[in-house]
């Protein structure tokens, strides 16, 4: 379940997505209709996260797709935008749900 403090955060970064209403409404219904993944799975998701390029610590949002990713992290039926091999890095969550 989405505890107040991430739930501030998470609709935090949707108001700065600038996303219209009808892709609003299909965020908000993830956390209602996907199972949420174990602990140490949404760990090594959100590791995997704070080390590819593409990830804006500050905002806690991936810069490829825009998604809040303490949140996208959580749900099973999520996969990672980013899974790409860059220059010296690694990106996306191949292999993490084993």
């Amino acid at each position: 379940m989405l505890k107040a403090k991430r739930l501030t955060q998470w609709i935090a970064a949707l108001r700065r997505a600038n996303l219209s209403i009808r892709a609003w409404l299909n965020l908000l219904t993830i956390p209602l209709t996907e199972r949420t993944v174990k602990r140490i799975v949404w760990r090594r998701r959100m590791s995997a996260c704070v080390r590819c390029p593409n990830f804006n610590a500050s905002q806690k949002t991936c810069e490829l797709c825009g998604c809040y990713m303490p949140v996208k992290a959580m749900f099973s039926g999520v996969e990672c935008d980013g899974e790409i091999e860059e220059e010296n890095a690694v990106t996306g969550w191949e292999g993490i749900d084993e």
